[in-house]
């Protein structure tokens, strides 16, 4: 990581995007909140930043003393990056009200006590977007990737709809050939994957030169 957010090398990664015809990347939720230098570089350089908060694939207790640490990274980082005109839009997590529906999160959440466990909705919905409407009220906020729009994460419109908000492609990594993309008509694609080559180091290490 250290080697990854040195400055030099983040304005070199930017460049290749803007010259490969990007214009907005995406601060994913897996990973970290970028270094001031990153956002400094995407200001200079034109580059929209799609801001996830830092909630990816998991369930997320909802009490103390979890919640106030929520709170205060979330404060922290959206009143260091405020003035950033880069900063596009905040995007509450990834993937995880798609991953409450379909991926069977629903049948752990019994706290054995007939009352169910909590998993981070109420941050998405509430907590967040009242924290950006405060620190950053003219920055867009939107709770997920992907998400419909629709706040009814059991019975509301599916969080993955390609008729609705934004969508994640990942059937053709798993499930089927890259010509299958065709067949999405997604109104805005967030996230999609395709398996990539292995390192040069891996193949070198089993095919002769």
């Amino acid at each position: 990581l250290d080697r990854a957010t040195d400055a030099a090398r983040v304005r070199q990664r930017i460049q290749q995007a803007v010259d490969a015809g990007a214009n907005m990347l995406r601060v994913w939720g897996g990973g970290i909140y970028e270094t001031d230098e990153f956002y400094d570089i995407c200001d200079e350089m034109g580059v929209l930043v799609w801001q996830d908060f830092l909630f990816a694939c998991a369930m997320y207790p909802e009490q103390e003393p979890f919640r106030s640490e929520v709170e205060a990274e979330a404060r922290y980082n959206v009143a260091r990056l405020a003035h950033h005109p880069s900063l596009t839009i905040w995007n509450g997590c990834n993937e995880n009200i798609w991953a409450y529906r379909d991926w069977g999160w629903k049948d752990q959440l019994d706290d054995g006590a007939g009352g169910k466990r909590t998993w981070g909705l109420n941050f998405y919905l509430d907590l967040l977007p009242r924290i950006c409407n405060e620190l950053t009220p003219a920055v867009p906020y939107w709770a997920a990737s992907p998400w419909s729009g629709d706040p009814d994460a059991d019975n509301g419109i599916h969080p993955n709809a390609d008729t609705h908000g934004n969508m994640h492609v990942w059937k053709p990594w798993f499930h089927e050939d890259y010509e299958s993309y065709r067949e999405f008509r997604a109104r805005f694609c967030s996230e999609f994957g395709f398996q990539a080559p292995a390192t040069y180091a891996s193949i070198a290490s089993v095919v002769p030169e």
